[in-house]
C-alpha cells in the first residue's frame, strides 16, 4: 500500500488589508471619509496615534471587531500597520518614516469591567476599566531597539527588545560566530531606540465600593504619547490589554502566582471637577422657583442633614462651604481665594462624621477620608516608594482628589530669559524638577535662576530681575488667545492676570474684550556682554592652534603637570595635538582651558575652528557689529545652505545698490581674511504683468564657520539673537535694513512723515521676534500679516528717530528726519487714561484758572479730566514744563512716570477661546511678580505654593530626601582635597549663616561655587560636577556601615541609595 502526501499551504488571514479597507472606505453619517480625514489631521499634528471609535468598526466589520477584543495584541499591531499604509496614500512625503499606533475607544458595555470584577477570563483580552488615578510615577524610558557594538571588531548589531525585558546579544546566536559571551558587546545608547514609559495606579470609583470594603486598585502602564496625559485625581476610562506578570521570582517551593496589570491602549479623562454636573430644564425651573422664595436661606440650612436635629450654626457654615465664595484680586495683584474651609471640633457621638458623610453624598466632587487618611500626608500628599524602582514620589491625598486648579501660560509662549527669546516649555527640565502640592493640585516645580525682564509698577520702568522657579501642571479646559494690534499674541488660562492699559490695574484675561488696552514693554534691558565664538561652538567641532599658540599652552600646562605625557594621559589627548599638526575637539579644549584657569583669556583670541579637517580663522573672537551686519544682511536678503561638508552663503543685490554692496564688502573684510567672491547675475521677474529684468551682483562664499554663526543667530525664530550685545545688535538690524528694508518719506497736510518697513518672511514667529529685538532700542514696530510676506512697519516719529539713532553708524539707508510740523502722537505714545484723569483733576484744583487760561491749557486739562481725550507722552512733558513752578513734587513724579517710554499700550484686536489639553507653565518672580511674555507684561500666578517662602519650599523638598551621610564620611572635592563631609558642611553653614534655610530638623544652604568629583554611570568615568545645595539634618537613631573588600567603609542612613554592579549593569539599592 503506497502512501500519498499532500502539501497543504496555510495562508494566514491578512488583517492589515481589512483594516486598510476600513480606514479608507468607512463613511460617517454625513458621507465623509472619517478616518482618511483623521489620518491627515494626525500627520499635520505630528502625532503618532489614530483614535478609532469601536462602534464604527462594529458597523463596518463585526467579525473584525470581535477579533480585536479576543486577540488585541496582534490585531492592534495589524491595525497600526494599516494606518501606516493609509498615511502613505494621504501624505506620502510626511508619512514614510513614522511608526503609528491604533488606539480604540468606546468599547461595548460587555467589555467595560468594574475593577472588583476582573477575572482570569479577561487576561489577554481588550477591556475598559473606569477609576480614579491615585499614583503616578515619573516618566521613564523603555528600550525598544538595542544597538550593541563588538568590543573586538567594532561592528554593531541590532537586538529588538521583545516582551518588555532586557535582551542582550548573549542570548542570540550570530551566524558565523560562536555563542556570544558576556562582555563581548556593549550597549550603544546614542544609536538605540527608546520610548516613553510611565506607570499609574487606578483605584475603583467610590460609588462601586461595597459597604465596609477598602478600595481596590490596579497598575496601568502608559507608553509613548499616553504618558503624562492624566494626573492624580482624574477620573478616567482606560482601554487596554489585561496582562499578568510574576508576583515574585518563581520557585519550586512556591505556587506560580501572577498579578495583573493593564497595558493601556487608550485613556480618556471623564471628569475632574464641579463642571461635570448636568442640570436638566426641569431642574433649572425648580431652582429658579426656589430662588424666588424669601425664606430660601433657611430652607437650604434646614435641608442639610435633616435627620440630625439642631446645629443650625454648623449647617449654615456647611451651606456657605458648599456654595463657595467669590475670588477677589486686590490692587497689588494678590489673589484671595473664594474657597471656604471648615474645622469642625466636638465630642465623640455628636454626629460630626454623619454631617461629613452627608456633605460627601451631595457634593459633586468629594472624597470622604478618616483615621490615618486625615493626617497631613493623607489629606495632601504622601511620600511613597515605587516598588519596581525604589524611587520616591508623591501620591495624591484626599484634598488633591477633591480640589480644583489654577492657571498659567501656554507652553509655546515666548519669554525673554537669560538673554534668549525662548518658549516657556523649553526652560523646564523634568529631570531637575520635583512634585509639590499647590492650590489643590500636584504640580511639577523646578528651582531655577533666570534673568527675566519685568516692569516695576512704581516707576513703570523695565528692569532685569530673577525668576526662581518654573511651575508646570496639566490643564484640560479652556484657554484664551489675545491678539494685539502690534501683531503679537498670547495664550493663557482665563484667570491669568495682565495689566489693564486704561487703569494700570491687574485684570483677569477672561475679562478683556476687543478694543481694550494691555501694558506691554517698549524698552527691553540693555545687554553688554559680547557673544564669544568659543562659548557657542559645538563640542564636537575641532580647534587647531598655531605653533606660537601651542608653545604658550605648553608653558601653562607644564606649570601644573610634571610633563606633557602626564597631561596627555589625563585628558586623553594625542601627542600630535601639541607636538604636531593635530587638532582637538572644542569641548575638550574648553575643559582644558577652564581647568588651567585661562579660559577667559583665551576666548578673547581669534582661533582656527572647523567641523572637520578644513578649519577657518576669523580676525575676531566674538560677534562684532561688522560681523553682525554681515549676518543681518544675509538674513534680510540672502541664504545659507549646507551641501555635504560645504556651507554655501550667498547674497544677491541689484547693481543699483552700490553703497550697500560696498558696505557689505568692507564689513566682511573687517572680520574675514579674504574677499567675498562676486559675479554678475541677470534675473527676470513678472511685476504687474510685465517682464522686468535686472542686473545684480551675486556675492558668495563657502564657510562652515560663518554658516554656523548664521544658523546660531537665526535658529528657532531668532532665539539667540537676543543675546547679542547692544552694538552687535545695532549692526545686525542695520544689515537687515540695508538688505531688505525700506525707508521712505510720505508727505501729507500734516507734514513729512517717515515710514519704515522690513519685508523679511511669511513666518509670524520670526517676524514677531525681530519686532521684539527692536524694542531693545525703544522702537515700536507693528507686524502686518500678508499673503506672500509679512510687513514689519515703523511709523511713530519717536520710534523712527530711535531706529535711525541706533543704526546710523552702520546703515547706508538712514536719512535725516524732516522737521516736525505738527505734534501728531503715534499709537506707541499714548498713556493710560485713568491715571491721567486723576492727575488732570489735581492740577485743575491746584493751579489757578487764570494761569491755565493764560497758558492755553484750560480746555486741554478739562478734556483730560473728563477722559474725552488721551494725551501722548510728549504732550504730558510739555504740560509739565509749562506748569513747572505750580506743580507739587508728587504730581511732577506722576507725570514723569506716565511719560516714561519703557512701556506702551497694546490694543486687543480679538479674543478667542480655545480648547486645550496638556501642560501649562508659569514662572515665579519674587518682588515684582511679573515678566515679559508673548510681547506683553504677564503676572506670575501667586497661589498657596507661590506665597510660601522659597526657603520653605526647599525645606519641604529636602525633607523628602532624608538620605544622608555620617559626619565622618569623606568626599573628594574637584580641587583634589579629601574632606570629611560634616566638617565641610559645618564650615560653610557657619560662614554663610545669614543665607541658611531652616526646615524641620534640617538646615540647607544654596551654593554655586562648590564642585566635587562624581562617577558618571553612563560614560563610566570620574567627572567634575557642581553642587547646588548642601544640608545637614538631625541624625537618625541608627546608621548603616558598609565595609568593602578593600577595607574601606562608609556610614550612611538606611535609606541612602548605594550604586552596585549586578554583573550586567549598575543598579541602585538602599543601604
Amino acid at each position: 500500500m503506497s502512501e500519498h502526501f499532500v502539501e497543504v499551504e496555510v495562508v494566514k488571514e491578512s488583517y492589515v488589508e481589512k483594516f486598510t479597507s476600513f480606514l479608507k472606505n468607512f463613511r460617517d453619517e454625513r458621507g465623509e471619509y472619517k478616518y482618511r480625514r483623521r489620518v491627515r489631521e494626525m500627520i499635520l499634528a505630528n502625532s503618532s496615534s489614530l483614535i478609532i471609535d469601536f462602534d464604527d468598526l462594529i458597523k463596518y466589520d463585526l467579525a473584525l471587531a470581535q477579533k480585536v477584543l479576543d486577540n488585541p495584541r496582534e490585531l492592534i499591531e495589524e491595525a497600526s500597520k494599516a494606518i501606516a499604509e493609509v498615511a502613505k496614500i494621504e501624505a506620502p512625503e510626511q508619512a514614510l518614516i513614522k511608526e503609528y499606533t491604533a488606539r480604540f475607544r468606546g468599547l461595548p458595555s460587555t467589555q467595560v469591567v468594574p475593577l472588583r470584577k476582573i477575572r482570569a477570563e479577561h487576561i489577554n483580552k481588550l477591556v475598559a476599566i473606569e477609576g480614579i488615578v491615585t499614583r503616578m510615577t515619573p516618566i521613564k524610558y523603555l528600550l525598544k531597539k538595542a544597538v550593541f557594538r563588538s568590543r573586538a571588531t567594532g561592528h554593531t548589531i541590532e537586538v529588538p527588545q521583545i516582551g518588555g525585558r532586557y535582551t542582550p546579544p548573549t542570548l542570540m546566536e550570530m551566524p558565523g560566530e560562536n555563542r556570544i559571551r558576556k562582555g563581548d558587546y556593549e550597549l550603544v545608547l546614542d544609536e538605540s531606540v527608546f520610548s516613553e514609559w510611565q506607570k499609574i495606579t487606578l483605584q475603583e470609583k467610590p460609588e462601586e465600593l461595597p459597604p465596609g470594603q477598602l478600595p481596590r486598585s490596579i497598575e496601568v502602564v502608559l507608553k509613548d504619547d499616553l504618558v503624562d496625559t492624566v494626573r492624580p485625581g482624574d477620573r478616567v476610562i482606560v482601554v487596554g490589554i489585561l496582562n499578568v506578570e510574576e508576583e515574585k521570582t518563581l520557585r519550586k517551593d512556591r505556587p506560580p502566582i501572577f498579578k495583573t496589570f493593564l497595558e493601556a491602549n487608550y485613556i480618556e479623562t471623564v471628569g475632574k471637577d464641579i463642571f461635570e454636573v448636568e442640570i436638566t430644564p426641569e431642574d433649572e425651573k425648580k431652582i429658579l422657583e426656589l430662588a424666588s422664595r424669601s425664606d430660601i436661606r433657611n430652607l437650604i440650612i434646614k435641608s442639610i442633614a435633616p435627620s440630625i436635629h439642631g446645629y443650625e450654626e454648623i449647617k449654615r457654615g456647611i451651606a456657605c462651604l458648599l456654595f463657595g465664595g467669590e475670588p477677589k484680586v486686590l490692587p497689588d495683584g494678590l489673589r484671595v481665594r473664594g474657597d471656604i474651609h471648615i474645622l469642625l471640633v466636638g465630642d465623640p457621638g455628636t454626629a460630626k462624621s454623619q454631617l461629613l458623610k452627608y456633605v460627601a453624598s451631595i457634593a459633586p466632587r468629594s472624597v470622604f477620608t478618616t483615621g490615618k487618611g486625615s493626617t497631613a500626608a493623607g489629606l495632601t500628599a504622601a511620600v511613597v516608594r515605587e516598588k519596581s524602582t525604589g524611587e520616591f514620589y508623591l501620591e495624591a491625598g484626599a484634598l488633591v482628589l477633591a480640589d480644583g486648579g489654577v492657571a498659567c501660560l501656554h507652553p509655546d509662549t515666548r519669554i525673554l530669559a537669560n538673554g534668549k527669546y525662548v518658549r516657556v516649555k523649553d526652560l523646564f527640565d523634568p529631570d531637575n524638577s520635583y512634585k509639590a502640592y499647590s492650590h489643590g493640585e500636584v504640580v511639577d516645580i523646578q528651582e531655577v535662576k533666570l534673568d527675566v525682564a519685568a516692569i516695576n509698577p512704581v516707576n513703570m520702568k523695565i528692569e532685569k530681575v530673577k525668576a526662581t522657579a518654573i511651575r508646570r501642571k496639566l490643564w484640560k479646559g479652556e484657554l484664551i488667545r489675545l491678539r494685539f494690534r502690534s501683531g503679537h499674541e498670547i495664550i493663557l488660562t482665563p484667570d491669568h492676570l495682565l495689566i489693564d492699559g486704561s487703569t494700570l490695574q491687574w485684570k483677569e484675561v477672561g475679562e478683556f474684550k476687543a478694543g481694550d488696552l494691555v501694558v506691554a514693554p517698549l524698552k527691553l534691558p540693555s545687554v553688554k556682554d559680547k557673544v564669544y565664538i568659543l562659548d557657542i561652538l559645538p563640542d564636537k567641532w575641532l580647534v587647531k592652534l598655531s605653533k606660537e599658540e601651542k608653545e604658550e599652552l605648553k608653558s601653562e600646562i607644564l606649570r601644573r603637570f610634571k610633563n606633557l605625557a602626564e597631561f596627555n594621559r589625563k585628558y586623553k589627548v594625542s601627542r600630535d595635538f601639541l607636538s604636531g599638526k593635530g587638532a582637538i575637539t572644542v569641548g575638550k579644549f574648553r575643559r582644558i582651558l577652564k581647568d588651567l584657569q585661562i579660559y577667559e583669556k583665551w576666548k578673547t583670541r581669534p582661533l582656527t575652528y572647523g567641523p572637520y579637517s578644513r578649519c577657518e580663522r576669523l580676525k575676531v573672537a566674538y560677534i562684532t557689529p561688522e560681523l553682525a551686519y554681515f549676518l543681518g544682511f544675509v538674513y534680510g536678503d540672502g541664504w545659507a545652505r549646507r551641501q555635504g561638508k560645504k556651507v554655501r552663503i550667498g547674497v544677491v543685490q541689484s547693481k543699483v545698490h552700490v553703497k550697500q554692496i560696498e558696505t557689505l564688502r568692507k564689513a566682511f573684510e573687517s572680520f574675514y581674511d579674504g574677499k567675498l567672491k562676486e559675479c554678475e547675475l541677470r534675473t527676470e521677474s513678472i511685476l504687474r504683468r510685465s517682464l522686468v529684468s535686472s542686473e545684480n551682483i551675486f556675492s558668495h562664499l563657502n564657510s562652515p564657520l560663518l554658516g554656523f554663526l548664521y544658523e546660531y543667530i537665526t535658529r528657532d525664530s531668532l532665539k539667540n539673537s537676543f543675546s547679542l550685545d547692544d552694538e552687535a545688535l545695532k549692526g545686525f538690524i542695520a544689515g537687515v535694513l540695508d538688505s531688505n528694508g525700506c525707508i521712505s518719506i510720505k508727505t501729507s497736510f500734516k507734514g513729512e512723515v517717515f515710514h519704515v518697513e522690513f519685508l523679511l518672511s511669511r513666518d509670524l514667529e520670526r517676524d514677531r521676534a525681530f519686532a521684539m529685538l527692536l524694542r531693545r532700542f525703544d522702537i515700536y514696530a507693528r507686524i502686518i500679516s500678508g499673503d506672500n510676506v509679512n510687513k514689519i512697519r515703523i511709523t511713530g516719529r519717536e520710534d523712527v528717530k530711535n531706529l535711525v539713532k541706533a543704526v546710523r553708524k552702520y546703515s547706508v539707508k538712514v536719512k535725516e528726519l524732516p522737521p516736525m510740523k505738527h505734534l501728531v502722537p503715534s499709537r506707541s505714545d499714548k498713556v493710560p487714561s485713568e491715571p491721567v484723569k486723576n492727575l488732570a483733576r489735581e492740577i485743575i484744583h491746584l493751579v489757578p484758572a487764570s494761569v491755565l487760561q493764560a497758558r492755553e491749557l484750560w480746555s486741554t486739562l478739562y478734556t483730560y479730566a473728563k477722559g474725552t481725550c488721551i494725551p501722548s507722552r510728549m504732550q504730558l512733558r510739555k504740560m509739565s514744563e509749562r506748569l513747572n513752578e505750580y506743580l507739587t513734587s508728587d504730581i511732577k513724579a506722576g507725570l514723569e512716570i506716565l511719560a516714561s517710554r519703557d512701556y506702551f499700550l497694546d490694543k486687543v484686536v480679538s479674543v478667542e477661546r480655545i480648547s486645550y489639553s496638556g501642560y501649562v507653565y508659569d514662572l515665579y518672580v519674587p518682588g515684582l511678580h511679573n515678566f515679559v511674555a508673548g510681547g506683553v507684561i504677564s503676572h506670575n500666578c501667586i497661589d498657596e505654593f507661590d506665597k510660601m517662602d522659597p526657603r520653605d519650599r526647599v525645606s519641604i523638598h529636602e525633607a523628602m530626601e532624608q538620605q544622608s551621610y555620617h559626619k565622618d564620611f569623606e568626599i573628594l572635592l574637584a580641587n583634589g582635597d579629601k574632606v570629611k563631609i560634616g566638617d565641610f558642611v559645618d564650615s560653610l553653614i557657619s560662614k554663610y549663616r545669614d543665607r541658611v534655610i531652616r526646615g524641620k530638623d534640617t538646615e540647607i544652604l544654596l551654593v554655586n561655587d562648590v564642585y566635587v568629583m562624581a562617577y558618571d554611570l553612563d560614560k563610566k568615568r570620574i567627572v567634575k560636577v557642581k553642587a547646588h545645595r548642601i544640608s545637614r539634618h538631625k541624625a537618625p537613631s541608627k546608621f548603616i556601615k558598609l565595609v568593602f573588600s578593600n577595607k574601606r567603609s562608609i556610614i550612611v542612613t538606611p535609606e541612602h541609595p548605594i550604586v552596585i554592579w549586578s554583573g550586567r549593569s549598575f543598579k541602585t539599592i538602599r543601604a
